[in-house]
């Protein structure tokens, strides 16, 4: 313990010799300094481990963000997937899985569904961190699906326009065998066919000569239709059409017409043929015979004969019974007196 000096009585009081003291050659130790140093070093490490703690805790919630965002991002693909290729039923087979105007109908109805599972997902986390993240992942990916679903309705409004085109040309084919004894509607019919055609071409760029076919293979399958209809009332005004357009078909449609006509209007135009030999040449049989046989077309020939013979024998036994009518009644009546 430090000695307090004292004044003692009796002793002369006299003043100690002055000794200037040097500093020279003190560490910081002598000052008291060593336990300031171990202090400062102390608060500085205390520092450092709150630094890293901090730094591991804003790693960790760094971690955390991410993963519920990309959680988000999860959800919303899917649901992305299903809105557009559907879920494999055939009651939900997607926008994609949609064509012509099913299609187009179907695509803003998309894009707001789309919308709104954003919206919904967003709204499931108060996180503005993980909102900020999962606002920029998804923005993105709805973006890419917008422009998609912009390329599939471009496509798809070409597959309803040919749809409609092709409709109406089917339409007015339908009004013209309807109609197949009214030029006037014919003639209008064939105008929408040739307008829808055309439209067609100009869209797709067909070459002229593409348009042409086209149009061509459009306007047989109208004058076939009208044939059909004209021949279950006339065959042989059907066969007077077909003769008026065949030039305008398809040759590979021409053999068919043909063998439908033959069958359909060789009864009309036998019994025709029979009819006219018969005015000519009346109940000559043998006559009547030698003019079929000078009919170039042998099936029409062969029909013609075979309704003469009919016909010569058909009067034949209509004489007969009445002759047989004549006898019986003179064999009937009394003699005389």
């Amino acid at each position: 313990m430090a000695t307090v000096p004292r004044i003692s009585p009796g002793v002369e009081n006299r003043a100690a010799p002055f000794v200037p003291q040097s500093a020279a050659g003190a560490t910081l130790d002598n000052f008291g300094g060593g336990g300031a140093q171990a202090a400062i070093r102390a608060g500085a490490d205390l520092a450092r481990a709150g630094d890293v703690a901090a730094q591991l805790a804003n790693a960790q919630q760094q971690e955390d963000n991410e993963r519920e965002a990309k959680r988000l991002d999860v959800a919303f693909s899917e649901q992305l997937r299903t809105l557009t290729h559907g879920d494999g039923t055939e009651a939900n087979p997607g926008l994609y899985g949609q064509r012509g105007e099913n299609a187009l109908s179907a695509a803003p109805k998309t894009q707001k569904a789309i919308e709104e599972a954003r919206r919904k997902l967003m709204g499931t986390t108060q996180n503005a961190r993980v909102q900020e993240m999962f606002g920029d992942i998804s923005a993105r990916r709805q973006e890419q699906e917008f422009g998609q679903i912009a390329r599939f309705t471009t496509r798809e409004r070409e597959v309803a326009n040919d749809a409609t085109s092709e409709a109406r040309a089917t339409s007015a084919a339908a009004d013209a065998a309807a109609n197949w004894k009214d030029p006037k509607a014919v003639s209008t019919a064939m105008a929408v066919i040739n307008g829808e055609i055309a439209d067609m071409g100009r869209r797709k760029g067909w070459a002229p000569e593409v348009t042409q076919l086209q149009l061509q293979t459009a306007r047989t399958k109208a004058v076939t239709g009208m044939i059909q209809a004209a021949v279950r009332e006339d065959p042989l005004q059907a066969e007077a059409l077909y003769n008026e357009n065949k030039a305008t078909l398809l040759g590979t449609a021409r053999a068919g017409i043909e063998t439908m006509l033959e069958q359909q209007t060789m009864a009309a135009r036998s019994q025709k043929a029979s009819d006219e030999i018969l005015a000519r040449v009346g109940n000559n049989e043998t006559a009547a015979l030698a003019a079929a046989k000078e009919i170039t077309h042998a099936r029409l020939r062969d029909e013609t004969t075979a309704r003469l013979v009919a016909e010569y024998n058909r009067r034949q036994g209509v004489e007969a019974n009445a002759r047989a009518r004549r006898m019986e009644a003179w064999c009937l009546a009394p003699g005389p007196g």
